[in-house]
């Protein structure tokens, strides 16, 4: 066999190797390239962490569904539909148009919000984040520590929490004041009324999933809520 053959032979050997290992997983200059130390375990939670999940649920639920009672209440004596003299402003025909858009925009919102943002990263620091500081108040504080306002999980959630939800806060309340009682006004109210008995609606529903979590034994591998959400 000439030098050149032998040459060719020894080559194709030493990368047949080197894609076997690195089909295996291993780089043949780094080691593996898969590491092999365990993924961290969830910890079972405390019987303490478990009631201020409970009552953290129970606290956002009523926050959001009380501001939907006296929203759609305001609402609701702000306008009137059909015949008759009860009190509020009558409804006329080109009133309905605003209405339609202002509510279906409130729908959305609420799903892209509530359902798709705010609900998940709260159901996500009720399951990871709750108690994490080893300070007993954060189960007493438990509505708030859930909301973004706590630990949040990247810079945009810090944002979101010190800088865009107050300014929110703040919009709401000069509507309140400023805009004068109208249509216009008791729609919007109709609308965010509603996403907010969404939310109170969509806490409920994950009380009763984690509950049930607990009555069936409270597996880690099944906990019902994410572990995070962007």
């Amino acid at each position: 066999m000439s030098p050149r053959v032998r040459w060719v032979c020894r080559s194709g050997s030493a990368v047949h190797s080197i894609i076997n290992r690195y089909t295996n997983g291993v780089n043949p200059e780094q080691g593996p390239l898969v590491s092999t130390e365990p993924a961290p375990v969830e910890k079972p939670q405390t019987t303490l962490k478990t009631i201020g999940q409970i009552w953290g649920l129970i606290g956002l639920a009523l926050l959001f569904g009380m501001g939907s009672y006296r929203l759609l209440r305001k609402a609701i004596l702000l306008t009137y539909f059909g015949e008759g003299n009860p009190p509020g402003m009558p409804i006329t025909w080109y009133d309905y148009p605003i209405f339609g858009i202002i509510i279906l925009l409130g729908i959305g919102k609420a799903y892209m919000i509530f359902y798709k943002k705010l609900v998940p990263r709260t159901l996500a620091r009720c399951r990871m984040a709750l108690g994490e500081t080893g300070n007993s108040l954060d189960y007493l504080l438990a509505p708030f520590c859930m909301l973004s306002l706590y630990r949040p999980w990247k810079m945009k959630h810090a944002i979101l929490s010190w800088l865009v939800l107050p300014l929110m806060v703040l919009l709401a309340v000069s509507f309140i004041l400023w805009v004068p009682d109208g249509p216009f006004k008791a729609a919007v109210d109709y609308a965010v009324g509603g996403a907010l008995g969404f939310a109170a609606l969509l806490y409920i529903v994950a009380l009763f999933r984690l509950l049930g979590w607990l009555g069936t034994g409270a597996m880690t591998e099944n906990h019902p809520f994410p572990k995070s959400a962007d």
